[in-house]
């Protein structure tokens, strides 16, 4: 199954859910009365359901970003909301009341605003992971030693995935250690760069462009960015710490490469480029 089929099948079942707490807070609403035992156990299931929601998905949170957080909490919040109206609407029917007055009306509007933020939340990721070419039929699990370009280009997927999470790129400072870039990248040799590291090493060999760091994106993806293929993201570099970072300005000469070096642009394509002409 594909990942936007997935996340399709996440909606249906956020509706699903809501009308049900909907329809199950309306039997209460008829049966129980205000405060008794009942009223109070289903109100007690209803804040359960929420919290497994929440811890539930902090583990594919911490693998895919906090956006899944907040789709996780909207998704809670919504079948709250729809357990509300429907309590409030069994109250009304068993006093005799129309169904619509009180709180039923801005309890289900309220429903209805969630869970369409949660479809066009998991529209966004659907084209964004579409766009990284993720959960198109293939594991995202290259092999284990890739040569440099391969490695910016991982990379670049864990930027990328940042930028749609934060709408924006990450601070330079530390970036390699950044828990939402170093929690997508899958393997650890995908940091160093093969001509100078063992890949075990403490040489790395890759440099952040510090020209666009923290630069926010509004509401655009990485590749949308203005100049994004001419515009350098991360590059070989003669600074071989971790989180080594600049103004574009630590090119090697000689090139790394055979006298090139690879440059990875914001539009996700990698170059070879000669020492002195970027």
């Amino acid at each position: 199954m594909s990942l936007e089929a997935i996340l399709n099948a996440v909606c249906y079942a956020a509706v699903g859910l809501a009308l049900l707490l909907a329809g199950a807070g309306v039997l209460v609403g008829q049966r129980a009365e205000r405060g008794s035992t009942v009223a109070r156990v289903a109100g007690v299931l209803v804040l359960l359901l929420d919290l497994a929601l929440i811890l539930g998905a902090r583990p594919i949170a911490a693998r895919i970003g906090p956006v899944i957080d907040s789709v996780a909490a909207t998704v809670a919040a919504a079948i709250t909301f729809a357990y509300i109206g429907g309590l409030w609407a069994g109250r009304q029917v068993r006093a005799r009341r129309p169904v619509h007055h009180g709180a039923v009306v801005p309890a289900l509007l309220i429903t209805m605003v969630l869970l369409y933020s949660v479809y066009a939340t998991a529209q966004r990721l659907a084209r964004g992971a579409k766009e990284l070419g993720i959960g198109q039929g293939g594991k995202y699990e290259p092999e284990r030693y890739k040569d440099c370009a391969e490695n910016l280009k991982s990379l670049y997927m864990a930027f990328s995935m940042y930028a749609q999470d934060y709408d924006a790129l990450p601070p330079a400072a530390n970036w390699l250690d950044n828990e939402e870039i170093a929690s997508r990248i899958v393997k650890d040799e995908w940091m160093h760069c093969p001509a100078v590291s063992n890949r075990r090493d403490d040489r790395y060999g890759y440099a952040y462009n510090t020209q666009i760091a923290g630069k926010s994106l509004n509401g655009k993806s990485l590749r949308e960015m203005p100049g994004a293929a001419k515009t350098p993201l991360l590059y070989d570099s003669t600074s071989l710490q971790k989180n080594a970072h600049d103004a574009f300005a630590s090119l090697p000469s000689p090139g790394r490469h055979e006298g090139r070096n690879y440059v990875l642009y914001c539009d996700g394509h990698v170059e070879a480029v000669e020492p002195g002409k970027r």
